[in-house]
This record gives C-alpha cells, structure tokens and sequence, in this order.
C-alpha cells in the first residue's frame, strides 16, 4: 500500500526481539520500557527540533497533498481529494491566531457528522 504499515510492523518486531534479549541477560523489563521511553521523547525533540517545518511557510498545495496522503486508503481513497479540501477549509476556519505567533486549532470546534448506510 505504500503507508508504511510493513516499516512499522518490523519496526515493532525488531524492537520487541532487542527488548526480549536484553530480559533474557537479567535486566528488568521495567528498566527496558524506560529506556524505550527515553528513545521516544529524545526522538520526538529531535523530531520537533530539527525536523519540524512550520505551517505558515508551507505552499497551499502542500498542505492538501499531506491532507490527501493521510486521508488515502481503501474507503475513501478514490475521494481523498474531494475530503482534503474539505479538511483543510475546516482546519482554516477554526484557526485561532495568537500573538505569540503559535496559533491554536481548537479541534473540538470541528464536528464529524456520522452516517449509517
């Protein structure tokens, strides 16, 4: 599919077998969640430091086409253009700008209307 489910799944294995290893040489299963803990918040402020491209300098297009690519799958493939412009209208219209220049997007100020059939 190209999602990127097979990279996390091997991923998850992969940290699985290391965590199992490192039980098996008598470290405590707790202090193996820790340090994965660890890892996660200095890869999520790496993330954040170095990786981050903020919303304002991004072209319009850009922004439909992340909208569009996390919007693709089987359901709504077909129509994920039709469902990116209506997401990104829906997140302009909530946006709440600040003067610290870190606007808010209050999204419980958007309301998914649920249908059976």
């Amino acid at each position: 599919m190209g999602d990127g489910t097979t990279s996390v799944i091997l991923f998850a294995a992969e940290l699985l077998k290391r965590g199992n290893e490192l039980v098996k040489n008598k470290l405590h299963p707790t202090t193996v969640i820790s340090g994965y803990k660890m890892a996660l918040k200095l890869g999520l402020n790496y993330l954040k430091d170095h990786l981050t491209i903020k919303l304002e300098s991004l072209p319009e297009d850009a922004i439909y086409n992340a909208a569009k690519t996390s919007m693709n799958s089987k359901l709504i493939g077909p129509e994920s253009e039709k469902f990116a412009i209506m997401v990104v209208d829906a997140m302009q219209r909530i946006k709440v700008p600040r003067a610290d220049k870190k606007d808010k997007y209050p999204l419980n100020s958007i309301y998914v209307v649920k249908l059976h059939g």
